[in-house]
């Protein structure tokens, strides 16, 4: 009975760690977006300005499309539940509130590449999402967008292919204005020759909406290593009781 409750553990083990390792497709998943204050007056491609959100959020909802990549209904769906940070990466695509499929993919230079993505562009954006994610979400979104549309080698909020309206100085939107300057400034700085992003962040894509750059909903190994030793941890409390 002893030997029969270890070999169920680590075949959970070995279970668990091969999806998350797997670098590319994660998984095809039900994803909804959201969006808040603040705002900030934008335009693309010499349109008019809009005001448009530069703090947006997702939700899975705990169940995975992909047959292939079934485990994580069972064995992540609490860490898929609920709502994780987002950045969107296409000016004036939609983003929908009710649940749609998304395809979930590591952002690495090879997937970007298939994908047809520039990527020294994205993997400037996964650089910004895992730095400034967490602290300087807006102006984080405002540098975003300009080095996705018009490249990670320029920096210009005033024209270009996406351009930000102009505010007076001290002003909340000049502020943001200001970091979002800053934050290209040490990218360019940081010296990213052969930078490959960690698994916090994600690419989703949906045809028919917003791409977006997400958190992983998914756990990383590290996570699941702790799990791991719980399992364990139970076996050598069993092992004691007898």
């Amino acid at each position: 009975m002893k030997k029969a409750w270890a070999v169920a553990v680590f075949a959970s083990l070995i279970f668990l760690f091969p999806g998350v390792a797997s670098a590319g497709t994660i998984g095809t998943f039900l994803m909804s977006g959201s969006w808040d204050y603040p705002f900030h007056s934008v335009a693309n491609g010499g349109g008019g300005y809009a005001n448009w959100s530069l703090n947006y959020s997702v939700s899975f909802d705990g169940s995975t499309l992909d047959p292939v990549n079934s485990w994580t209904e069972y064995e992540a769906g609490e860490y898929i539940l609920g709502d994780y940070e987002a950045f969107c990466t296409q000016v004036f695509e939609n983003i929908y509130p009710t649940p749609m499929e998304y395809a979930l993919y590591t952002i690495d230079s090879g997937q970007l590449g298939d994908l047809e993505l520039d990527v020294a562009r994205y993997l400037a954006a996964a650089w910004i999402a895992e730095n400034y994610g967490a602290t300087q979400k807006a102006e984080a979104q405002l540098a975003m967008w300009e080095i996705l549309e018009d490249g990670a080698d320029q920096f210009n909020l005033s024209e270009g292919v996406f351009y930000a309206q102009e505010y007076d100085p001290g002003t909340t939107g000049m502020i943001f204005h200001e970091d979002a300057q800053a934050i290209y400034e040490a990218y360019t700085l940081a010296n990213l020759s052969g930078y490959v992003p960690g698994a916090s962040w994600v690419l989703a894509i949906n045809s028919d909406g917003q791409n977006m750059i997400v958190q992983n909903p998914i756990p990383e190994p590290s996570t699941l290593l702790l799990f791991g030793f719980g399992l364990l941890g139970l076996v050598g409390a069993r092992r004691m009781m007898k």
